[in-house]
């Protein structure tokens, strides 16, 4: 059982977008309790504390999305899991610069990028159930990132097993 909040460093890896552009996306995952802060009509903002960090991790994710509803079962069920973020380039960005420039301070990375929360780690079938917003393939993470991940390991085979919704159907939700 996980009981202290975990986050793994952020790493660049390669994204494609909706319109199949390829670019450079920054990837962080965190373990801990969500929290639903706010949001728009068609998005919310999720974010989860680390302790020993001055900011918590945050993203948006869409209202439709079927991960939101597994996020929020486990704020209900006051459960503890561990959430993909993706920090993309806003859709005006050129894909050819380097994600790293688009983060080099808080009011460039503002003004370029967006932060999403993107996924949930399954750790009963070890695997991520994705946004359609995700534009990075977790299957292309390094194995430290991997292994890392995995070291976050806690008992959630009770609670995918009694979520309302299984897995199948929240991937047919998600296509």
């Amino acid at each position: 059982m996980l009981t202290k909040a975990n986050s793994i460093r952020g790493f660049v890896a390669m994204g494609i977008d909706g319109n199949e552009i390829q670019s450079e996306v920054y990837v962080y995952m965190v373990a801990g309790h969500p929290k639903i802060i706010g949001g728009k009509n068609s998005s919310k903002k999720i974010e989860i504390a680390v302790e020993g960090l001055e900011f918590p991790f945050s993203g948006f994710i869409n209202t439709r999305s079927s991960v939101l509803s597994i996020i929020e079962e486990s704020i209900a069920r006051n459960e503890m899991v561990c959430l993909r973020f993706e920090q993309q380039r806003k859709k005006e960005v050129e894909p050819d610069i380097p994600i790293k420039e688009l983060r080099t301070n808080s009011a460039i990375a503002k003004e370029k990028t967006i932060k999403k929360t993107v996924g949930i780690y399954d750790y009963k079938n070890q695997n991520f159930i994705l946004t359609k917003e995700a534009q990075t393939d977790p299957n292309s993470d390094s194995d430290q990132v991997k292994n890392q991940l995995n070291s976050f390991y806690f008992d959630v085979d009770e609670f995918f097993s009694n979520t309302q919704k299984s897995q199948e159907e929240v991937i047919q939700n998600e296509i």
